[in-house]
């Protein structure tokens, strides 16, 4: 049985883990993205029936997966990645990786920081990286955004 004291789960206590990349590269302070939804664009109406139309279901879409986080200024096997996806198109296939984001149970519990949800993302490859605005008067943290895309996501629940 699920621990009551993890009901509702926070957003805010998660991990995130980049195919083998560890250390550093699984810190992020935002997830954004984790969405799905099939298509509906053919819709037949009946003859005669005013009242109603039928929506034939299509394909699933998925919403690019953006991971936000402090600039990492040590060596970043995940941004040398991303920048070697981005910067080498063409020239060598593209090397996916799956991205498993755990949303984990509320710190103090009995059972603290034990995985709640995974929603696995599969082969998923960087789309875009961008950096904060540099701006001397803000004095706020300089952030790092990786914007990935993948074929499928699917989430599992621990009971």
């Amino acid at each position: 049985m699920a621990d009551e004291y993890n009901y509702p789960p926070l957003n805010y206590f998660f991990e995130v883990k980049v195919g083998s990349f560890g250390g550093v590269d699984g810190y992020f302070s935002e997830v954004e993205g984790i969405e799905m939804q099939i298509e509906t664009g053919s819709d037949l109406k009946e003859g005669g029936n005013n009242y109603e139309q039928y929506h034939l279901p299509g394909r699933a879409t998925y919403t690019d997966l953006t991971l936000k986080r402090g600039m990492v200024l040590a060596n970043s096997a995940l941004y040398t990645w991303c920048e070697d996806v981005i910067n080498n198109l063409g020239d060598k296939p593209i090397e996916t990786k799956d991205v498993m984001v755990n949303l984990l149970s509320k710190p103090g519990t009995s059972s603290d920081g034990s995985v709640l949800i995974t929603w696995t993302f599969n082969k998923a490859f960087p789309k875009k990286i961008s950096f904060g605005s540099l701006n001397a008067s803000a004095g706020a943290i300089m952030i790092e955004t990786i914007v990935l895309v993948y074929r499928s996501f699917k989430m599992t629940r621990k009971t």
